[in-house]
């Protein structure tokens, strides 16, 4: 059965707007309100939203080996994702390589915190290095450096004094990587053209094809009554679980699972919603539910279930262990997180978050929802390689 969300004399999630409206739907405040405490400005804001979810491909020609692994590859991409947790800002650096040596994929992590100014600059913020899955990797401090519209460089100094300008096109840019024009202000250090890449290289995906029909769902008629509880189905919940929003904001990452034994688990998600065949993209999924190193690719289709406004498509047909599943959206806050129920598949419920594994200003409503709805998750997941196991192998 569908879980029910209740509080008092009103449903919970209905009462809980007011603390929505101040988490997602007035970011503008929020950022007010976090750089009143941590002088980080709009316009460092405002970078970091605009590369937020990004996807960058490393040519490997004249250089094969990427400063940040350090090893010989045969392709490498990074992405950046950007969030607040209270009164910081986050950043996280996804690298994704395959070892041209052994052939082996991997994925590593490196995390930072925008580092307080007491004077902010106008053409650079630092970067409080937190640490990296990647063993052996320990950097000194890291800041990204204003440049002319086309471009967005990343400098990151290791503790040993090695360092490397990492050189992003920008949104702006129409010239990719002949944006990011190499200067003379690096030094010796290492400089690392990127370019906007517009699939995941670096993985081998199998893909899967849904030729099943979307199930027909009951919908149950609220209550007149103020003090019912409302179902998840319920149609006053529809404007929070619109699907194609709530995988726009980045890439997913699976944090609660109320299924233990999942041998298929969807562990990170990534959303193409511009890819054909369309209207609604594809989208690229680790799991080690595929053989090896690979991933899963499908299409997305999202529909509305019964009763709901055309505007707002609350399901979709997700491949699980042994076939394809209709997963319906219990909550999503359009910007850090999305709930998920599979009703034939375990009566499985899953929270994603936007690539942090932990309860934070923006997305504390979320882990609150899931506790309502789904109970103490089986699973609980700390960092990729506690789902996806080509992330947790030696270095």
């Amino acid at each position: 059965m569908p879980g029910r969300l209740y509080f008092g004399a009103c449903p919970l999630l209905i009462c809980c707007l007011t603390i929505l409206v101040v988490t997602t739907a007035a970011p503008i405040n929020t950022d007010v309100d976090i750089q009143s405490r941590q002088q980080t400005s709009n316009s460092d804001i405002q970078v970091l939203r605009e590369i937020h979810g990004k996807t960058y491909s490393l040519p490997l020609s004249p250089n094969p080996k990427p400063f940040l692994v350090g090893s010989t590859v045969t392709c490498f991409t990074l992405q950046l994702l950007y969030s607040a947790e209270e009164a910081d800002h986050k950043v996280m650096l996804w690298i994704h390589y395959t070892e041209a040596d052994s052939g082996l994929k991997r994925v590593h992590t490196i995390s930072f915190a925008v580092k307080e100014e007491r004077t902010p600059s106008a053409n650079n913020f630092h970067f409080e290095f937190e640490g990296s899955s990647k063993n052996g990797l320990t950097v000194q401090e890291a800041e990204f450096v204003h440049h002319p519209t086309s471009c967005d460089v990343l400098k990151v100094t290791l503790k040993n004094g090695d360092c490397v300008y990492i050189a992003l096109p920008t949104s702006s840019s129409k010239s990719g990587v002949n944006g990011c024009t190499q200067t003379s202000e690096h030094g010796h250090c290492t400089y690392e053209t990127y370019d906007v890449s517009e699939s995941e290289v670096c993985l081998k995906y199998t893909s899967f094809k849904d030729r099943g029909r979307p199930e027909a769902t009951e919908i149950n008629t609220p209550s007149p009554e103020d003090n019912k509880p409302l179902l998840e189905t319920d149609i006053q919940l529809q404007e929070y679980q619109d699907f194609k929003r709530g995988l726009l904001f980045s890439s997913l990452v699976l944090v609660y699972s109320s299924y233990g034994d999942d041998p298929f688990p969807l562990c990170m998600i990534t959303y193409r919603p511009n890819e054909a065949p369309g209207p609604d993209g594809n989208l690229y999924i680790l799991t080690p539910g595929v053989t090896g190193d690979q991933a899963m690719v499908q299409e997305f289709k999202p529909y509305k279930l019964d009763g709901h406004n055309d505007t707002f498509k609350a399901a979709a047909r997700i491949r699980r262990d042994g076939g394809f599943y209709e997963s319906r959206v219990i909550f999503t806050d359009r910007r850090q997180c999305i709930l998920l129920r599979t009703p034939k598949y375990h009566n499985l419920c899953e929270l994603f978050t936007g690539g942090r594994y932990t309860n934070g200003i923006l997305n504390n409503i979320c882990f609150f929802v899931f506790t309502v709805y789904c109970k103490q998750p089986e699973k609980r997941f700390t960092n990729l390689g506690d789902c996806w196991p080509p992330a947790n192998r030696g270095n």
